[in-house]
């Protein structure tokens, strides 16, 4: 996120944390496949790409509930109460019963779009 310099600043300095930083994409989608979940603690996030990448890989998401983790219902995605640690670590914990299966179904621009339509459709008719 934008102006978190201080925050990468401390993370880089910890010898519990192995920072990776900028990572391509196969080494991202990589990353992904061999994580045990993500963890998206957004205070304000927009779309939500990087829950939707994870969820491509059929990784499990722990996210707070902002941006696309508001709306979307995933069998993958754990939405935590509140962005405190007490309930991210809650969301997490459950997280972990979760069991991915290879990538999952994941709603695309194609679906949204047909949706709507079939939504607007349903509304004209309606009248």
């Amino acid at each position: 996120g934008w102006k978190t310099e201080a925050l990468w600043d401390r993370v880089k300095r910890r010898e519990d944390i192995v920072y990776q930083g900028y990572l391509d994409d196969r080494e991202l989608a990589t990353y992904l496949r061999h994580a045990a979940f993500l963890v998206e603690p957004s205070l304000y996030e927009g779309f939500g790409l990087p829950v939707i990448e994870a969820l491509q890989q059929g990784t499990p998401v722990v996210a707070t509930p902002t941006g696309i983790a508001r709306d979307l219902r995933h069998p993958l995605l754990t939405v935590s109460e509140s962005s405190d640690p007490e309930a991210l670590a809650a969301a997490m914990l459950t997280a972990l019963s979760v069991r991915a299966g290879g990538a999952s179904p994941v709603p695309t621009w194609l679906d949204s779009f047909r949706q709507h339509a079939a939504l607007y459709s349903e509304v004209i008719h309606e009248k």
